[in-house]
């Protein structure tokens, strides 16, 4: 219950002794998904539209997404905590978002990492030429991740040297408050770029592309893509390539194909998630250890 004259030093009306941030007016409460200092995983397979190796570890990240709230429960600000945490490829990848909010929403964005030009990006931090917000993080996961001299990619190869994961902390302030609604869950639109090749971006299954896309890329090779039905990033039998998990993803290890190494993704990607959606846990019979990789 709120205390009897208890301090309000930025005069929200919300007391400081539950305000996360007691001297600015505009924000009041986290919100981290999944959780205060817990994270949830994204790992890409970076050959779309062809399948190729499948083992899902080109570029696996942790991430931790904090919308903060003001005192009226909307969103003035999104923090993200982006940890790179595998890269079993030689491709050099971008990692952004998209959001469901225009780009002149955006008032700033602080903490990108860019190492190449392959990014046109406003003086707000949105990249350009993009109707909705799209906001990268890095534009070379290499240029996180350092490679340790041997092995193909980083913490693929149980032989290789281990780096430890890097975190990225990016903070993207709005110029009006949002709602929670609006903004969806984490992990929001979030994608990948290929190799500095723009027009190629791999999103997580049934998010539509940025309008820098190459949409013709679309229904070729291994992908089964349509437009007019929304379906995007999948095959026919909606595999995809890239996975969002609401906890630490235990990934193959290089060239072990994930559905011998979890043995129900197969069904769960088939039946388009009505089954085996735990298929990632740590359960008997769901995986085979002998290719997860260990550090």
């Amino acid at each position: 219950f709120p205390l009897t004259n208890a301090p309000d030093a930025d005069a929200d009306s919300i007391d400081d002794y539950i305000d996360a941030y007691p001297d600015n007016t505009n924000r009041a409460f986290n919100n981290p998904y999944p959780g205060e200092g817990q994270y949830a995983s994204l790992a890409f397979e970076d050959l779309w539209p062809s399948r190729g190796d499948y083992d899902f570890n080109d570029l696996v990240i942790n991430y931790n997404y904090n919308p903060i709230t003001n005192a009226n429960n909307l969103v003035t600000a999104l923090e993200a905590r982006i940890k790179v945490r595998a890269i079993g490829a030689s491709f050099h990848n971008a990692f952004g978002v998209q959001l469901n909010i225009p780009q002149d929403k955006i008032a700033s964005v602080s903490g990108q990492r860019f190492s190449t030009n392959i990014l046109n990006v406003r003086a707000n931090g949105t990249e350009l030429n993009q109707s909705s917000a799209v906001v990268f993080f890095f534009d070379d996961a290499f240029s996180i991740l350092p490679y340790p001299g041997s092995g193909v990619g980083i913490n693929t190869n149980e032989e290789a040297p281990y780096v430890e994961p890097v975190e990225v902390t990016v903070t993207i302030t709005f110029t009006e408050p949002v709602s929670l609604a609006q903004l969806g869950p984490a992990p929001y639109n979030s994608f990948i770029v290929v190799d500095g090749r723009r027009e190629v971006e791999i999103h997580l299954p049934g998010e539509s592309p940025t309008d820098l896309a190459d949409t013709s890329l679309f229904g070729t090779g291994d992908d089964d893509s349509d437009i007019a039905s929304a379906k995007y990033y999948m095959s026919d039998d909606n595999l995809p390539w890239a996975l969002n998990i609401p906890m630490n993803f235990e990934y193959p290890e290089e060239k072990r194909v994930i559905t011998n190494t979890y043995l129900n993704f197969d069904q769960w990607a088939v039946s388009r998630g009505s089954q085996f959606n735990d298929w990632y846990e740590d359960k008997s019979g769901y995986k085979n250890i002998t290719f997860v990789y260990r550090r």
